[in-house]
């Protein structure tokens, strides 16, 4: 499901935008480096504090989190999760 999919689904409600980066941690057969699972998350849009901005290519990026999980935090806002493109290749 694409970001602009759930933004649709879910008009009214109040999201963040996370951008998680893979980190290259983990060594494959041929001693490159690889992501294992771990990596940092940076919040690029958050329509709770105004922070950050809705880019029409951000809207089509793939939600990695599990949609049927995402329950609204603290705030009332619900968290995407996406992945930069140049990180695909890696898995």
């Amino acid at each position: 499901m694409t970001i602009y999919d759930w933004i649709t689904k879910h008009p009214d409600d109040h999201l963040r935008i996370i951008q998680y980066t893979p980190a290259p941690d983990v060594l494959d057969d041929h001693g490159n480096l690889v992501c294992g699972g771990e990596g940092t998350c940076v919040t690029v849009f958050d329509s709770t504090t105004g922070e950050g901005d809705l880019a029409p290519d951000l809207l089509l990026k793939e939600i990695i989190n599990s949609v049927d999980d995402i329950e609204p935090d603290e705030t009332g806002a619900y968290e995407l999760e996406y992945m930069p493109d140049e990180y695909y290749a890696m898995f």
